[in-house]
């Protein structure tokens, strides 16, 4: 049985990791450690948003809690930062477990569209940091989701890290 470990994900903005999040939080007791959060609380805080500050205080956070030796989920994206992340987690002890959101921009754009995302409405969805991650570090994904399992992520996410965990 694992004792140690960071449950975190790979995909682009509004994919659905705060709903796997949430659900693998209520099934298994984990605190969340979540990016968006942390950037409303800075937009908040400052009356605009600050880059720099944000930067600050998210690393700060994450490493006192990967320092706490606790077992949690990162709700973000590791994509572009994964060899950082990877470095502190591993650095800790940590066993990671990435979830891997691989859509189609089709059901990226339904997604957008159902959750009112105006502001990522021109954004481009042909995902290259995802797939450059997945070129590079594919063979570390727990597991994949695609368009076909997408309905059934939840159960699929908790089922596998269940298995995984022990």
């Amino acid at each position: 049985m694992r004792t140690k470990y960071c449950i975190t994900f790979a995909g682009v903005p509004g994919s659905s990791k705060s709903p796997i999040a949430n659900h693998l939080s209520w099934n298994l007791g984990l605190p969340i450690f979540n990016n968006d959060t942390l950037r409303t609380e800075v937009k908040e805080d400052l009356l605009k948003f600050d880059q720099k500050e944000y930067e600050k205080r998210r690393d700060e956070r994450a490493i006192n809690l990967m320092d706490s030796g606790k077992s949690f989920i990162y709700d973000a994206s590791v994509d572009r930062m994964w060899e950082t992340h990877h470095r502190r987690l591993e650095g800790r002890g940590y066993e990671v477990f990435i979830i891997s959101l691989d859509l189609s921009e089709s059901l990226l754009r339904g997604i957008y569209k159902a959750k009112d995302y105006t502001e990522f409405a021109q954004l481009d969805l042909r995902q290259p940091e995802h797939d450059k991650f997945l070129e590079e570090f594919g063979h570390l994904v727990n597991l994949h989701i695609d368009d076909e399992g997408f309905p059934r992520r939840l159960e699929l996410s908790l089922g596998a890290v269940k298995a995984w965990i022990g």
